[in-house]
């Protein structure tokens, strides 16, 4: 992204999602453009010029990873990202797959109507993810409950609260977890041991592991099942715009059972409407005649 001419400052935040919610699979970059005057074409200087330079950089470059690149909210705290935002809804409570299925489409046909730019989601149920199979009856023949295997592999894998003290006038809490190097391949569970009376057993004699793939988080939005859609309005065109496109393409493609909801200020947008909107227009020249009149 550096040979960008525009740019001026970029801030990597390894491990970090778009919320600043620390996970391993997702990094997020903040860019900073370049003041006005130092830039060369004021005309391709824009923010969505410079996001069209990046996302073509970033097909080009990255195959592995999906990018999504978009400006700062107009207001901050009350959205992700200056242009629109919904969220699928699976109502039918079906597979994700199918759900993953129908939102390709979706996109698929919103990404072909003019008013809109981009618009792209972040859900992949593709993430490689490990199954644990407790032996029910192993566990029962020794003595042991299948959550005493799932809280000994919390402790030492997830983290495990344990206790609190105070000190300099400040409660701490105090967390278990087992060292890095002890947790950072399958292989270590031989080393983990679980208690069986007054002796310690190996817990890999109660559970196995398979590798499965999976979305790495399931979100809900209004209790269903939801995907988050982000998406960036096409030049020319006004986000009421693009708010009815969206409305019609989901007419068109979203089957019986599924829908969709606005959020953040695309939400108050359309909640809004038009007749409010020329309500107030309307009510604002009634308001400028009248002063200009008690001026006069």
């Amino acid at each position: 992204m550096l040979p960008i001419l525009r740019l001026n400052r970029v801030l990597p935040l390894p491990d970090i999602a778009l919320l600043l919610v620390r996970v391993i699979l997702y990094g997020t970059i903040i860019v900073k453009l370049k003041d006005w005057a130092e830039r060369e074409d004021i005309e391709k200087s824009d923010v969505n010029s410079v996001i069209g330079s990046l996302y073509v950089q970033a097909k080009m470059g990255i195959s592995d990873a999906n990018v999504l690149i978009f400006g700062p909210m107009m207001i901050p705290g009350y959205s992700l990202s200056n242009g629109f935002e919904l969220n699928l809804q699976d109502k039918t409570g079906g597979d994700l797959d199918r759900f993953f299925e129908i939102a390709n489409q979706f996109l698929a046909k919103l990404n072909q109507r003019p008013e809109i730019a981009a618009a792209r989601t972040s859900f992949n149920p593709t993430f490689p993810q490990y199954m644990i199979d407790i032996d029910a009856a192993k566990c029962k023949q020794a003595g042991i409950s299948p959550s005493d295997i799932l809280t000994t592999l919390q402790g030492y894998y997830g983290g495990l609260y344990a206790s609190n003290f105070n000190s300099f006038g400040k409660l701490y809490r105090v967390m278990i977890q087992a060292d890095p190097s002890a947790r950072i391949n399958p292989e270590t569970l031989n080393q983990v041991k679980v208690r069986n009376g007054s002796e310690m057993a190996p817990i890999t004699q109660f559970m196995s592991l398979r590798k499965i793939y999976g979305p790495d988080n399931i979100n809900r939005f209004n209790m269903y099942t939801s995907m988050s859609v982000n998406g960036s309005v096409a030049e020319g065109y006004s986000s009421g715009e693009a708010i009815q496109a969206i409305r019609e393409v989901a007419a068109e493609t979203l089957p019986q059972g599924y829908g969709f909801e606005f959020s953040g200020m695309s939400r108050e947008e359309a909640n809004t409407g038009t007749s409010t909107t020329a309500l107030t227009f309307v009510l604002c020249m009634v308001f400028v005649y009248l002063l200009f009149e008690w001026t006069v």
